[in-house]
């Protein structure tokens, strides 16, 4: 709707607008990003700058880079301390299509069900658990029918406000001045706030609601990226599935954080 100006603004993710501007994609690929801070020392550079002018492309003018958070597996059969112990789980994931080989890579069954449904697929039996940063595990109850959450720090998918470009370019000159420093403003807010709610939501999962978290040592992490590096993105460079620039995009993004 905002892509065709029926609708002014949206807060989507950012994996929901792959289909319109495939390079966004870079952003939700698994552990393309290293820490919250290093994401958007690049999305806010000239990396996102890029982005931002095909995002225009689509009619989409870019209001700002929100935080979500790294997200993490939950499940009901065990923690996940090393790689083999995603094998055989059945887990919603993001459906995004490198997101999904990589889950299928390390033996998960993965799938996508709609957040509304997800609580009853997950009490039901019909997937073991599902992966998101505490704020939405909390906000979901997950933890009502997930006694297990660790740190597998996947992907850290941004939000993002869009706002229709030709609705945008209608305003006044003075008008977008305003709106792009609200913009930043609230994007500002947002990420700090976020931060804290997350750490909020976490203390609360596991100190009001029993859940048993885990982190998983950095040493075996190493293992997960290594099946995102040498398995999922060679077959994203080969078929460009974030624009004809894509090793471009990835290799400036991992250099960027060194």
């Amino acid at each position: 709707m905002v892509r065709n100006n029926t609708l002014e603004i949206a807060v989507p993710g950012t994996a929901q607008l792959q289909t319109y501007t495939p390079e966004i994609g870079v952003t939700v690929l698994p552990y393309i990003w290293k820490t919250g801070e290093g994401m958007f020392s690049v999305l806010d550079g000239p990396v996102g700058n890029y982005i931002n002018s095909k995002l225009a492309e689509s009619n989409f003018h870019n209001l700002g880079w929100y935080r979500n958070g790294f997200r993490s597996v939950t499940n009901n059969e065990k923690p996940i301390e090393k790689l083999e112990d995603l094998k055989g789980l059945k887990l919603r994931v993001l459906p995004s299509p490198n997101v999904m080989a990589f889950f299928k890579l390390v033996g998960v069954n993965a799938m996508h069900i709609d957040w509304a449904e997800l609580f009853e697929a997950m009490r039901k039996g019909v997937v073991d658990g599902q992966e998101n940063p505490p704020f939405f595990v909390y906000l979901g109850k997950v933890y009502e029918v997930n006694k297990y959450y660790s740190f597998t720090k996947h992907m850290n998918e941004p939000g993002i406000a869009v706002m229709s470009k030709q609705f945008y370019d209608k305003l006044p000159e003075e008008l977008r001045l305003m709106v792009d420093m609200a913009a930043k403003k609230a994007e500002m807010w947002q990420r700090e706030k976020m931060n804290q709610d997350n750490a909020e939501m976490l203390d609360k999962l596991i100190n009001e609601h029993g859940m048993l978290v885990n982190e998983i040592p950095e040493s075996e992490l190493d293992r997960f990226r290594e099946v995102a590096y040498q398995q999922v993105f060679p077959n994203v460079v080969k078929e460009k599935m974030c624009g004809p620039k894509t090793k471009e995009l990835i290799d400036l993004i991992l250099w960027a954080q060194q």
